[in-house]
């Protein structure tokens, strides 16, 4: 798993540097990876990186058919790595910009924050939080989308957490 999760953070870095097309070839290099690993659980892990990557990309409707089935199948314990592919499949619905779509990640956010509160899993939980809020902000509901960054803010300030809020997009 470490040459898939070093692969990871040099696309995110590439995606931050404003390289996205240098981003997408080092996905390629990664999902040839796992394929030739003939992995399941490798092969899901690279999809749903390209599925993250596509919504960082503005390309997120390119994946709702595949969030949908991940969504389907949710596994509650995600990685303890950087990357947690349970909150793609969040981003990536709540990217679809519809009401089905919002309900669908509402309901995934659910379930996994009560699996990462019960695991105090703190990490996950102030991303988690975050999306809860960009989900509050895409139901018009301001108040709540501030109570929980103010929330997910607090978690993360002791760490100086940054980047995951950076990595959200401007509606973030």
């Amino acid at each position: 798993t470490s040459n898939v999760d070093s692969a990871f953070s040099l696309i995110m870095i590439l995606q931050a540097k404003g390289k996205p097309e240098e981003a997408r070839e080092m996905l390629k290099t990664a999902l040839n990876f796992a394929t030739e690993l003939r992995s399941t659980p490798f092969t899901f892990l690279a999809q749903s990186f390209q599925a993250e990557l596509a919504v960082m990309q503005d390309q997120a409707h390119e994946h709702i058919q595949w969030a949908e089935q991940a969504y389907a199948q949710l596994q509650l314990a995600p990685r303890y790595t950087f990357y947690t592919p349970q909150l793609t499949i969040a981003k990536v619905l709540l990217a679809a910009g519809t009401a089905d779509g919002r309900k669908l990640a509402a309901d995934c956010l659910r379930q996994l924050r009560v699996y990462c509160e019960s695991t105090h899993h703190t990490r996950i939980l102030i991303e988690l939080l975050a999306l809860e809020a960009l989900l509050h902000v895409a139901n018009d509901d301001e108040e709540a989308a501030l109570t929980v960054l103010e929330e997910s803010l607090a978690l993360a300030q002791p760490g100086g957490f940054i980047r995951l809020y950076v990595d959200l997009g401007p509606e973030m």
